[in-house]
Order: C-alpha cells, then structure tokens, then sequence
C-alpha cells in the first residue's frame, strides 16, 4: 500500500492488521520514523505490517518494492495504490478493467494538475 503513512493509508494498515493471516507492506516516501502513529502500529505488529520506502512517481522505487515483496511472498495479492497530494487545480480521471486472466482487477487513476 501506498501513502500508508497518514490519512486513509494509514486507516487503512491499521484495519486490516487486525485480519487474520493479513501482511502487509506499508509504503510510505521518507524513513519511519516520520511516520510516528505507523511506527507504533508496526512495533505492535511486527510479523504483520512491513514499512516499504516507495514514492509513487518513482520508477526506481516502483521496481524496487516490487522485486523486494516478489522475494518475500512469491506474490502479490491486492495492492492499493492511496499516494497522491491534492494541489489546488486537479482533475481526477479513474478507469478500471477487470482481466479474469489476471489475478484480480487492474484500476488505475490519472491525475492532471
């Protein structure tokens, strides 16, 4: 998950690290202690919630956590894509697929300032 720092993210980790067999990979841009409710949360579930560097506008990063989480798990089940800021002019677009030869459904949003 992306943006799991503050906001929804971070509401969002700290649901769903009360589900049973849940793991999740907590993505945020700077270091964790930043991040100060999400490093509590992570120290209270430490063989559940993972803290990932990932900027949403960087490839690097992008690949990075990708290859990162593909050698821990094999896999990747659901992910949510929640960075982003809102600037004072911007247009949100959203379109979405579902590709049943795919693991799931494939949304993606473009944001235009």
């Amino acid at each position: 998950m992306t943006g799991a720092g503050r906001g929804i993210g971070y509401d969002l980790v700290k649901q769903l690290s009360e589900q049973q067999n849940a793991v999740i990979y907590a993505g945020v841009r700077g270091a964790l202690a930043e991040y100060q409710q999400l490093a509590s949360l992570v120290a209270q579930f430490p063989d559940v919630i993972f803290p990932l560097k990932i900027t949403s506008a960087s490839q690097e990063d992008n690949t990075a956590a990708a290859e990162y989480v593909r050698s821990k798990e094999g896999k990747v089940d659901v992910i949510i894509a929640n960075a982003g800021e809102l600037g004072d002019r911007m247009t949100i677009s959203c379109s979405g697929r579902a590709d049943r030869s795919k693991a799931g459904p494939v949304v993606s949003f473009l944001w235009q300032s």
